[in-house]
């Protein structure tokens, strides 16, 4: 495969993950672009593969197999020899190449839900320490600002405001048991500095901690 060839494929394979079928659609006329009436279908047929190949070795990288998602088999590739153009050809490319991107765009968006959840779940079980950026994005092999991008993206929240927010909602709930003190709930949320505690809760809450306990009072 020429590097040209294969950077095309790279390239098209990308659009793909980001589900950008405008860029799919000029990788596939670049590759098979200018050709009218085919002269050599066995030559199509051979850069079809090649490229095909490609795909399949490069998502199997990612633990993706092109042929399962596709449910392509051998009798899909004999239907190339039933189209008498290149544009026919392209065309029937085209649709398949489309459901591939929207099916694997929509696989690693439901991957992204997932990470984003056990990351939500992770800070939840261990709200009472120091959770930090640094120390989630260790936990789950990711760089903290990798990490910090993509929680912003996905939750349209930034981690740190989600983290006060978390620790805020359950401070909320735990000034609803008057048999604990204020110093202790901070505590139990992560804050050893009772005053930054309050000062926190008050720019959040627009009321001290004490204040929220009296306005719900039971």
């Amino acid at each position: 495969m020429s590097p040209n060839l294969e950077d095309k494929v790279d390239q098209m394979l990308q659009a793909m993950l980001d589900y950008d079928l405008v860029v799919v659609d000029d990788c596939l006329q670049e590759l098979f672009g200018g050709a009218s009436p085919l002269a050599s279908k066995s030559d199509l047929y051979d850069l079809i593969i090649r490229i095909t190949s490609k795909l399949h070795a490069d998502l199997l990288q990612m633990n993706e197999n092109l042929y399962e998602i596709l449910g392509w088999d051998q009798a899909h590739s004999s239907v190339l020899f039933q189209f008498e153009t290149m544009q026919d050809i392209v065309s029937w490319l085209r649709r398949r190449f489309f459901e591939l991107s929207e099916l694997l765009y929509l696989k690693k968006q439901r991957q992204k839900r997932k990470l984003i959840d056990n990351i939500t779940g992770y800070v939840e079980e261990r709200l009472n320490g120091k959770v930090t950026l640094n120390e989630v994005a260790a936990h789950f092999n990711f760089t903290p600002n990798y990490l910090g991008q993509l929680f912003k993206q996905e939750t349209g929240t930034l981690f740190s405001d989600y983290l006060i927010q978390l620790r805020m909602k359950r401070a909320c709930e735990l000034l609803l048991d008057p048999s604990l003190k204020i110093y202790e709930i901070a505590e139990r949320i992560g804050y050893k500095n009772i005053i930054y505690f309050n000062r926190q809760f008050k720019e959040t809450m627009q009321m001290s901690p004490g204040d929220y306990r009296k306005k719900h009072r039971v």
